[in-house]
């Protein structure tokens, strides 16, 4: 299948252990497109990043480290902003008194440089928008003003609001939900926020609710929970199944999670289609519940949210195929027409090039040692 478009080149922003970006770098050498890795994550001491300019040239920006090099002289088609990690500053050979500044420039250096590479390329998705869409709150008002249905809500740190919401919802539960998921290391373990039902008893001290925001919401029951993948115009919906009633991200931790292919109501499906255009985005995945009544409620979206395990679990949705025909494409309007061999992600999962690609990731820098 190589071959087919042997002058596209995509820029892919990526950490680590990305398993999505090493099955797409595996997929795309399959159609005959080349790819190339930023790390972002091993800026400053394992990586140099330039911009030059001379009178009569055009500007040059250069990234250099053990394994990547290039520069703004290769032209890349698509840049998928897949996944960043912020530097950190090599606080070992920084001044005490200087740390606070170097920890600036470095952060500021990469948002300054992350830019330049594909200023003419087609971005999934671009920098500002995806900055703009991974914003809870936006994504409600959002979905309101498109048309969707969203629960109760109370975002804020006034105690009186959270205890007053709490009682007027009852018998109803509330949930609770951070503005963005965290991990905690603690005795090495990791606990990981999730969304969760929280009583008034639950509450800590009013000092404590003042002292962190968070998002307060009617729990809505639900006859099932959707998972939709959105590229262009090209819709994926699956019905999840898991035990845990409160968060499926739960249950996916105990591989406890179950998935079948969803027909969309054509009306939520252009409202779908018109929360990405008012988020500015190309490439979401949206979750929400269907009540026992028939009716969507919008819950949130991931501006750059995983998308593998869906074909994983459900194999005919040919997600991997389909988003790697998305960034060749380079269309915000894109549709997928089923080829008569697709990708497939088993087959590239077990492929030579997807252990080469992943190889090659997992060579970068981990958070563990920086």
């Amino acid at each position: 299948m190589a071959g087919g478009f042997p002058n596209m080149t995509i820029l892919i922003h990526t950490i680590p252990t990305d398993i999505h970006a090493a099955a797409v770098q595996a997929a795309l050498r399959q159609k005959g497109a080349s790819s190339q890795t930023w790390h972002t994550g091993d800026f400053p001491s394992h990586q140099t990043v330039s911009w030059t300019y001379q009178p009569g040239q055009p500007p040059r920006m250069s990234v250099r480290d053990e394994f990547d090099r290039f520069d703004t002289t290769q032209r890349f088609d698509t840049v998928w902003h897949r996944r960043i990690r912020a530097p950190q500053e090599p606080a070992a050979v920084v001044a005490p008194a200087d740390q606070q500044f170097v920890a600036r420039e470095i952060g500021r250096w990469i948002s300054t440089t992350l830019p330049l590479p594909g200023q003419d390329a087609f971005w999934v998705n671009g920098l500002r928008e995806s900055e703009y869409a991974d914003n809870k709150l936006v994504q409600l008002d959002a979905a309101v003003r498109v048309g969707m249905t969203i629960p109760a809500t109370v975002a804020t740190n006034a105690p009186d609001e959270i205890r007053a919401f709490i009682r007027a919802t009852a018998p109803r539960p509330v949930i609770y939900k951070p503005l963005r998921g965290y991990t905690w290391t603690l005795n090495d373990k990791q606990l990981i926020s999730y969304t969760k039902t929280v009583t008034e008893a639950d509450l800590p001290s009013d000092d404590l609710l003042r002292a962190c925001p968070g998002i307060f919401q009617e729990y809505i029951e639900k006859d099932v929970e959707l998972r939709v993948t959105i590229m262009g115009h090209h819709c994926v919906a699956v019905a999840l199944q898991a035990p845990d009633k409160e968060d499926w991200r739960v249950s996916s931790e105990r591989d406890e999670l179950t998935a079948t292919p969803f027909d969309l109501a054509p009306a939520v499906r252009e409202q779908c289609l018109a929360l990405m255009k008012r988020l500015g985005i190309v490439f979401g995945c949206i979750d929400f519940v269907v009540t026992p009544q028939g009716e969507y409620v919008f819950l949130e979206i991931n501006e750059m949210g995983q998308f593998l395990w869906v074909e994983d679990l459900v194999p005919e949705t040919l997600l991997l195929d389909a988003f790697t025909s998305f960034l060749i494409a380079r269309d915000p309007e894109f549709t997928w027409r089923q080829p008569e061999r697709p990708l497939r992600l088993a087959e590239i999962g077990n492929s030579p090039d997807y252990r080469h690609f992943l190889k090659l990731i997992n060579q970068h820098v981990p958070r563990s040692i920086l």
